[in-house]
């Protein structure tokens, strides 16, 4: 059997899974992010309970895949310049991989999921920031430097008081915006399901806040689109359940393009087939290519 893992700043998430994607079974360990050897040493009780074969990793940060490198990783500050593939095959005995966490979402979805048809698809995983990855031509595409599809870093906006630009994913972060909603309903809790139920009656103290965002997140997707010539864009995490969601980006979207039509290509918007496996999924396939085992 394969152990995929799930790095990520509060849990590191596992799944002990066959080859073709099956999950046995799951759990998940708080994550260690100040000591990397005792980081490693979590790890060693979950690797002994199968015959293991080789482990598959979503990890989050700017990661060379190839080599195993894991260049900068902010949530996680012990594994900052380790080559976790290096070490934890020198420690295991078995053949690791090691990929970016929204980089194994779009590859769970285009193993399996919501862009298996489509030749250039986006996929953009809307959280604390804004993970993003493209695919073209039915291959995730990174670029020279893995950065390709970090669509969480694009520049959107400019702060004269503090002199610094803002990034996409800042500005239209997810817990973000459940947090200035909660605010604004004067609640002193942040759930998120609670919450959209007054953004569904469109209550005017969270209904603005909720279309700003979406005009953000339409505006930033459709000048990819002229980038890319998309012909799908996959919305994943947790607020992507939220079907006004969908329906809302959508239909801004939709608006950007009656102004500005130049072609009858409209790409589709639809959410991400898979949640909280997603990351556990696409790492198993990464692990296949890499390893060529597919």
């Amino acid at each position: 059997m394969y152990l995929a893992l799930d790095i990520g700043g509060t849990f590191v998430k596992y799944a002990w899974m066959e080859k073709d994607g099956t999950m046995l079974n799951q759990g998940q360990i708080a994550t260690i992010t100040d000591d990397l050897e005792a980081f490693y040493a979590s790890l060693l009780p979950i690797a002994a309970q199968h015959t293991l074969q080789g482990i598959a990793i979503s990890s989050p940060g700017v990661i060379d895949s190839q080599s195993g490198l894991i260049r900068v990783v902010t949530l996680i500050p012990c594994l900052n310049g380790v080559n976790i593939k290096k070490d934890l095959e020198a420690r295991l005995g078995v053949p690791v991989s090691v990929e970016n966490d929204a980089k194994c979402a779009a590859l769970a979805e285009l193993w399996k999921g919501a862009v298996q048809s489509y030749p250039t698809s986006l996929i953009a995983v809307l959280g604390s920031g804004i993970g993003g990855a493209v695919i073209i031509d039915g291959k995730l595409y990174k670029g020279l430097r893995s950065k390709a599809g970090e669509i969480g870093t694009i520049l959107c906006d400019f702060d004269p008081g503090t002199q610094k630009a803002v990034t996409f994913g800042r500005k239209n972060s997810a817990v973000w915006l459940v947090r200035d909603m909660a605010k604004a309903l004067g609640l002193d809790h942040e759930d998120g399901r609670e919450i959209f139920e007054y953004v569904k009656q469109q209550d005017p103290r969270v209904y603005p806040l909720f279309e700003e965002y979406c005009w953000n997140l339409a505006m930033v997707l459709f000048n990819i689109d002229y980038v890319l010539d998309l012909d799908c864009i996959a919305l994943g995490g947790g607020i992507s359940a939220q079907d006004i969601l969908i329906e809302k980006v959508q239909e801004c979207f939709m608006q950007l393009r009656s102004q500005y039509k130049e072609d009858d290509h409209d790409p589709v918007i639809v959410r991400c087939a898979f949640k909280n496996e997603a990351n556990l999924l696409g790492a198993m396939y990464h692990f296949l290519q890499s390893t060529k085992m597919a």
